[in-house]
């Protein structure tokens, strides 16, 4: 094991071995005991053995970090070049803290409840922007069943902000499709609150404004400015928190550089089929990426055909989903960046009303997603990456 002069992210050797069971003559040993009793042998990270489902769906990855946040609050301090809870947003955390509070639950309970509330009302609000966007209910029921049978669809039941994003992120397009530009522009507040990146959706709030030629151009240049500044305010309470718990106001951004960039080589391993007989599933992000490039291709598609609606839908949520993947190009995250493409689906049925290929990329996808579900799953309750 690694000795003890490092701890946590800070030291930079990894574990050469990991040990499950030591055993003697006398028969097997706990490694919780051994290392109590040893002097030789120092901690660097406590190992959390439980295995129920609530733990596993809130003390992975993000998950971890945002019930800690919920439970603790945020601390900081001042080295940036270590991984720490500021560099979360703060919506989410801090929603579930208070409802863990008003209601008298833990944290780690309300995280699962809040999030099943949150994902129900995202497939709602997906099929009520299918039939605004003018789809019949049979086509509109699509995009919210390839939420469900998604491969990585763990990542919104778990304790990650995905199913808040995704709520927030069809808020802001039925808010558009309506033209209800002062409602985007909060929704975006808010989706801001949730993931920095949700401030993107900024640029297709101006373009609906801009779209609508009932306005004189003043109007509009005033009506663009002050939607800009309210969507913005996402970020400013991001820092106001900040500051009052850590008194960093810009510490979520002075940390960014404590993660690592995925080498590029490695992306490679998503073209590689045979892996998935080794119980490695990287090859199933290719399928939902080959969606996401598909929608890029309907984006100029609809934008050469001046289909409104199906820019509005396809454009934002591949805005969200490139923006997320160019800020932070994280291999083992591609498949839950890849989430907030739901609308995008929408988009591409409204333009495609023969729907035969985008069905069939999407039949493939949730064929695969419905296998491949539970031994990605059970990756992640062993503590191992999805893929």
């Amino acid at each position: 094991m690694v000795p003890g002069d490092g701890t946590g992210g800070r030291d930079p050797r990894q574990l050469s071995f990991q040990l499950f069971d030591i055993r003697t003559s006398a028969g097997p040993i706990p490694l919780t005991q051994l290392v109590e009793q040893s002097s030789g042998f120092f901690a660097v990270e406590k190992f959390d053995f439980g295995t129920s489902a609530e733990h596993v769906l809130t003390s992975r990855w993000d998950a971890d970090w945002y019930r800690r946040i919920a439970s603790a609050g945020y601390h900081y301090d001042g080295d940036s070049g270590r991984q720490q809870s500021v560099a979360w947003p703060f919506l989410y955390p801090m929603i579930v803290k208070a409802l863990a509070a008003l209601l008298g639950k833990t944290v780690t309970t309300t995280l699962l409840a809040f999030n099943a509330a949150c994902l129900l009302l995202s497939m709602v609000l997906l099929f009520v922007i299918g039939r605004a966007a003018g789809l019949d209910a049979g086509p509109a029921l699509i995009a919210p069943a390839w939420l469900v049978f998604n491969p990585f669809a763990f990542f919104l039941v778990g304790g990650f902000s995905e199913s808040l994003f995704l709520l927030l992120e069809c808020a802001v397009v039925l808010s558009l499709l309506y033209r209800r530009y002062w409602i985007a522009a909060a929704a975006i507040a808010l989706l801001t609150a949730t993931r920095f990146v949700g401030l993107l959706a900024v640029v297709w709030l101006i373009h609906g404004i801009w779209s609508d030629k009932a306005s004189s151009p003043r109007k509009r240049v005033l009506r663009s400015v002050a939607v800009a500044g309210i969507a913005s305010l996402g970020i400013v309470g991001d820092m106001a928190v900040k500051w009052m718990q850590t008194g960093f106001p810009l510490a979520a951004f002075t940390v960014r550089k404590a993660w690592q960039v995925t080498p590029s080589a490695q992306w490679l391993g998503t073209l590689d089929v045979g892996r998935l007989f080794e119980g490695d599933y990287l090859a199933v992000v290719f399928l939902v990426l080959v969606v996401f490039l598909y929608c890029i291709a309907a984006l100029c598609k609809a934008i050469q055909q001046s289909c409104h609606a199906a820019v509005l839908l396809i454009g934002a949520g591949v805005t969200l989903v490139g923006g997320t993947l160019l800020l932070n190009p994280e291999l083992h995250s591609v498949g839950r960046y890849l989430l907030p493409l739901a609308p995008s689906i929408v988009g591409v049925l409204v333009l495609d009303r023969a729907h035969g290929k985008l069905l069939a990329c999407l039949g493939v996808i949730m064929a695969a997603g419905a296998g491949a579900m539970p031994f990605i799953v059970q990756r992640i309750a062993m503590g191992w990456p999805p893929y």
